[in-house]
This record gives structure tokens, sequence and C-alpha cells, in this order.
């Protein structure tokens, strides 16, 4: 059985293969068209890569898993939104203003409703894979619902028999949050939140608000929030926030007027509502414009590094921490499982991971790289084979499951640029060797990663031990903000000397506090309220990755790197020899090693 997994037309586009339950492969559509996120695409490059990969066709192929729950549209969606509005305006908190924006808004949603109807959905994936060049008969579509689609990729890659699982983000269909209770005879389901009473939506509200973008910078929002942990006890915005976001004993109330439903004249994401209620306790806290700037003691910073936005931003990334921790203690007390799985958008919060697992009184946590709507396809494939009667169980400890490239094809690519390069007889130990002189590398090694992070196939390396390598990074190579901190990549074996926790992390998804031993050893990875968003490595899962390490541990003492994405920043990881090879020369990078060979300016 052959089950072509399917997330198009919205946030994230992938693809995947799943043969008799068993994950062949993945991939995210912006690695093919470079277009960072490639929102509302259909995955074209990415079916055709899958089958392609495996010498099949798309007439080898049974079903098609489509991760969204299209039989609810459009119908019961307008009942369901038609509902909310009406209560709404029954409410004294509702306060209604007609405008361009909330017209805007009115239609944007009536257009994605139609979108999502079954026959809109075939038509447009018919097309898409006709336009590739796809014949013969389109495989049966079958549509499965988004938070069961996210249920069923964190479980059944987790290594638990038994689970909690949380599925939490912007919406799926009616749903904005969806608790679980898994086994590996199946699920039943515990509770759910509907439309509008939704923490992505919240998140990315205050995102917008701080003048980053939504669905796409909700990282960088994290991070600033941590430059407010100092002043904490001053904090003037959590009583305020009562107002927005009430943490209850089994969740959460959340008023969504000050997001949705109302007028928008500021910003889609946020209503006139929220500024109104910011600036009456700060009249200076306006809303920020993506890079806006201002004067700091003569020279342009950002707006959002003043420290009363800081402080706002601190007070959203704990609201939303307490808010998930309750989520997470209500669904496990109803299912007595006290191991958890997270998926959706909000679960790629690293602070709110680790906050749930600190404080919610479970064993274990697993939380799925590619938690936002990319790993929904797994999912959706996972579940028509789990209906067939598949054993869906892949348990997830390599994430590398993208493009690769075998030797004689980079070595192709790298004569057609007419480039010197030298085959060092280890290439981990050579890496280790430039680093440690200062060197910064790009390293392309095996498959394309799932998810956000680089987690040893498509990563900048560089050695911890030099005084002000981030700054460089992030000047001449990734063109980033100089105030965010970078991640890095240990073995293993010696997780107990560098995090207080000293828990598995494979994936760069749970944040560990710093000990004394890596504030020294790797200050730029660390952040400035101590926290770490490490990757602990296994050497029988990335032995050449693994192998670096342990050079370098060989070479200064501490077996980690400082670990970022190969790419630039705007632009996905890289994927193709070539993208590599174009970063090496048109950024501060001084070496790239690629499969075997090593090149060098």
């Amino acid at each position: 059985m052959i089950i072509l997994g399917i997330n198009a037309f919205g946030y994230s586009p992938s693809a995947c293969l799943v043969r008799d339950g068993k994950l062949l492969s993945f991939c995210q559509e912006e690695r093919f068209t470079r277009f960072k996120g490639s929102h509302g695409m259909f995955p074209s490059h990415t079916v055709k890569w899958c089958l392609e990969k495996h010498r099949l066709t798309l007439q080898d192929v049974d079903l098609i898993a489509f991760s969204w729950g299209c039989r609810k549209f459009p119908w019961k969606m307008l009942r369901h939104l038609a509902k909310v509005r009406l209560k709404l305006i029954g409410q004294s908190t509702f306060s209604y203003k007609s405008s361009i924006h909330q017209r805007s808004n009115l239609i944007s949603s009536l257009e994605h409703i139609y979108l999502y109807s079954p026959s809109t959905i075939m038509r447009k994936t018919r097309d898409n894979l006709r336009s590739y060049g796809h014949k013969g008969p389109i495989p049966p579509i079958e549509f499965v619902d988004h938070h069961l689609s996210h249920a069923y990729q964190t479980f059944y890659q987790s290594c638990f028999q038994r689970a909690s699982v949380l599925v939490v983000d912007g919406s799926g269909e009616e749903k904005c949050v969806s608790g679980f209770s898994f086994t590996e005879n199946g699920h039943s389901n515990v509770f759910s939140l509907d439309i509008p009473q939704s923490l992505g939506w919240y998140y990315s509200g205050f995102t917008s608000y701080l003048g980053f973008r939504p669905n796409r910078d909700e990282g960088k929002m994290m991070g600033l929030a941590a430059f407010g942990e100092k002043r904490k006890e001053n904090n003037p915005w959590f009583e305020v926030f009562d107002k927005i976001l009430k943490v209850t004993d089994n969740g959460f109330e959340l008023d969504p007027t000050y997001f949705k439903f109302g007028g928008n004249e500021y910003h889609p994401r946020f209503t006139d509502k929220l500024v109104r209620l910011i600036t009456s306790h700060n009249r200076d806290l306006q809303p920020v414009g993506v890079d806006e700037l201002i004067d700091f003691n003569g020279k342009k910073n950002h707006k959002y590094l003043l420290d009363d936005y800081v402080n706002l931003a601190y007070a959203v990334q704990t609201r939303l921490e307490e808010a998930m921790a309750s989520l997470a203690r209500f669904l496990v007390k109803k299912t007595s499982i006290n191991n958890i799985c997270l998926a959706g958008g909000v679960s790629m919060n690293c602070k709110v991971n680790s906050y749930i697992l600190k404080d919610s009184g479970i064993n274990d946590i697993f939380v799925h790289p590619a938690s936002t709507d990319d790993g929904s396809c797994i999912g959706a494939a996972f579940y028509l084979s789990k209906e067939m009667g598949y054993n869906p169980r892949n348990i997830l400890k390599n994430v590398q499951l993208g493009p690769s490239f075998k030797n004689d094809e980079v070595e192709k690519t790298i004569k057609r640029c007419n480039l010197s390069y030298s085959i060092p007889d280890d290439i981990s130990l050579e890496v280790a060797k430039l680093i440690h002189k200062g060197k910064i590398v790009g390293w392309f090694q095996g498959g394309c990663e799932m998810g956000a992070r680089a987690l040893g196939g498509r990563s900048i390396v560089a050695s911890t031990m030099f005084k002000g390598i981030k700054a460089k990074i992030n000047s001449n190579i990734k063109r980033r903000e100089q105030w965010r901190p970078y991640c890095p990549s240990i073995s293993s074996k010696y997780k107990e000397n560098y995090f207080k926790e000293p828990v598995e992390t494979p994936f760069m998804i749970l944040a560990r506090s710093a000990t004394e031993k890596l504030l020294s050893a790797a200050p730029d990875t660390v952040h400035v309220d101590g926290s770490v968003r490490p990757q602990t490595v296994e050497e029988t899962v990335l032995p050449q990755w693994h192998s670096l390490l342990e050079h370098t541990q060989q070479l200064n003492g501490h077996p980690l790197v400082l670990n970022t994405s190969l790419n630039i920043r705007g632009e996905p990881m890289a994927c193709h020899p070539y993208e590599a090879i174009n970063y090496l020369f048109t950024t501060g990078l001084d070496a790239l090693a690629i499969e075997d060979f090593l090149i060098s300016k």
C-alpha cells in the first residue's frame, strides 16, 4: 500500500511517501522553490522528487492523504463561524468596527472556506499534478482532519506505546486545541477548543504587534522575550493580560476580539482594541513596523529592543507557557498517561515545551521537529495506513529524509562550477581542524532535514572558543539581528556536563539551562536568560556528525560546535549542492564540506 501524503495550499506545503506504514521520504516544498515557506503553493516539486527517488509514478500510488478535513467545508465551517460572530456581537466585550480592513478580513475568510471545499481541492490537486507531467488516473484523495493528522504524526514517531497527545496551533478546520489519548490500538478524543480560542492567533498577533512577520518570526518573538527575564518581578503586564488570556485549571480563556472580529486598521493579525488596551497603559507602545528603527545613543537599532517592548514580549511568552502547561496538566489528568506528545505550530516554541516538561507532572515528552503544517502530511498518511491495517510506527531518530546527493553527483556539480577541491581521508577531522583555527565552514552531508532546524545535514559550523564568532556569523554570513544567539550541537555522552537538565534533545526543540561549563566554553550559544536550545547527538544515529564533535573535543576539550542552518536570512536551508556552493562564495563562509569533498576559498 503506497500512500502519498500532501499538505497543500496553506502554510509550509510538503509531501511524503509511505509504503505499508513506513515513512520513506519527506520534504518541504520551500527547499525546491527557494521561497521561504512557499505558503499557498502545491508541493509539486516535492511530489515529483518523492516518486522519482523510489522509481515510482503516480499510477503506483494507491491513495493520496490530504491533511485537512475538507469535508467540513464550506457548510459546517460557515455555520460555525456564523455562530461565533453572533455570540461575540452579543457580548459587551465585542467592539465591532466596520472598516475596509474588517470587510477584507471577512472576504478573505470566506475565500479560505471555499478554497478548501472538497471539489476545489480535488480540482486544484489534479491540475497541479497534471501540470508537472503526472499521467494516468489520479489516485483517490482522502481528507484527514488537520489535528488528527498532527496527532498521528507525533505519536507514531515517538517511542511511547501510550501517550497523551496535545495539538495546538492557529486552527485546523474549526479546532484550535485538541487533546487525545493514544495507544497502539488506536486513539480517543479527550477534549478540544474551537475557533476562536486560538493560542496561535494570540502569539502571532503579538508577533505582528512587535514588528515581526507572523507565521515566520515567532522564534524571534520568543528570543526577544528572554531579555525581559531580569525585570520580571516588576513587569507591569501580567494583570493586564488577564483581560486577554486568562489561565484556568483546565486550560485558558481567550478574548478573541483582541485579534479577530474587530477593526484591524493597524494589522490583520490584531485588532484596534488591542492597540487601545496596550496604549492605555503605556501610550508610547504603539505597534512596531517591520524593520522599524529608532536612534539608540546615536546608532540605529530595532525599535522592539526598547525595554518597554521587551517587557511586553516577556509577558506574552510567559502567559503562553502558563496556558500550555495548564492544557498539558488537564490532559494528563484526564488520560492518566504521563508521557506526552506535542505537535502543531505552537509546539515549535522550545521554551513552552521545556516549561511543560518541568511544570506539568509528566514523565517524558516528545515534540515533533516538523510540528508546523509541514509535518501534517506525515500524520495524514499514517492515519490512512492505520485504517488499512498497517502499523505506522516509525520511531524518529534521524530527520534527514529529504534529498541527498551521491559523491559523483557532487563532483560533477563542483566541476561545472570550475572549482578546485580536495578529498580528505576524514572530512570530519579536516572540518574540526579548520574551525579550531577560527574558520567558519558549511556542512552538507546526507539528506535535507525535516523541520526548521539544522541537525547535521545542512549546517554552518564554527568553534565556540572564539570570542565574537556569533557577531561574525550574524553580520558576514547569516545577515541577521545581532542579538540572536546560536545553538550548540553536543555529543550525547557529555550532556550532563553542559546542561542542568540533561535529557536527550536530538531535534533542538527543548530549551535547557546552561551550566557554568557551557557558558564558559560556548558563550555564543547561551541566551541572555541562561537558556540554550541544544542538539544532543548519538553516534549510532549520526556517526559522521558525531565524529566532528569527537575531533573537536580532541582539539579543544569540548565535544560541541556552534551549529546553525546553511542559509541566509529570508531563504530556506540549502537543498542542492549548487545552493551550498552559492552560499560559500556569496557570504563570509571560509570553506564547504560537501559529502567527501572540501572546497576552500
